[in-house]
């Protein structure tokens, strides 16, 4: 794997003790906590480095700093595409990110018409990142391929008359909680 330049030592360190107890090409928990610890500096301003990857961990995009927009979107292609009754996406600029590993492309016309052009693992299939002819200049990375309860929430949320009506009081339902 390549690391962005600058990045503490604290993630070499968690690398090496992470590749000492690999297992086939699961994702590194610890490698990947202390990568969203680590820092990079630009201009004397610390900047946080986040690492999104697949289920199987081939397929990783660093990001820099905070997204650009964080959003999720209820359009019936992303329940299709995720799995779950909507998407999480966290918008950066191309100079925020740095993609590794072999992807595959799908692109789909949108709900409203407009490209978007998504990257998944060839292994395991799953979406870690993409573009969108409605956000130019943009790459969109799933929220869930951070795996960090700690990310920051959406702060918009479309197609909003596709989003399931169970939803929003979701927080007052008496839901059984397991971990």
């Amino acid at each position: 794997m390549t690391l962005v330049a600058g990045i503490s030592s604290e993630v070499d360190t968690a690398s090496r003790q992470e590749n000492a107890s690999k297992q086939g090409d699961r994702e590194f928990p610890r490698f990947a906590e202390a990568l969203n610890r680590a820092c990079r500096t630009k201009g004397g301003m610390s900047m946080a480095m986040r690492r999104a990857a697949c289920s199987c961990g081939k397929l990783e995009i660093m990001c820099s700093g905070e997204p650009v927009r964080i959003s999720i979107c209820h359009c019936l292609a992303c329940q299709r595409r995720t799995g779950a009754v909507f998407g999480g996406q966290a918008w950066f600029t191309p100079e925020q990110t740095s993609m590794s590993g072999r992807s595959t492309q799908f692109t789909r016309q949108s709900d409203a018409g407009r490209s978007v052009s998504f990257r998944f693992c060839p292994f395991c299939g799953s979406t870690v990142y993409w573009e969108a002819e409605a956000f130019p200049g943009h790459i969109a990375v799933a929220v869930g391929s951070f795996a960090d309860p700690t990310f920051p929430a959406p702060t918009h949320s479309g197609w909003e008359a596709k989003r399931h009506h169970w939803l929003e009081p979701l927080r007052a339902m008496a839901i059984h909680h397991s971990e």
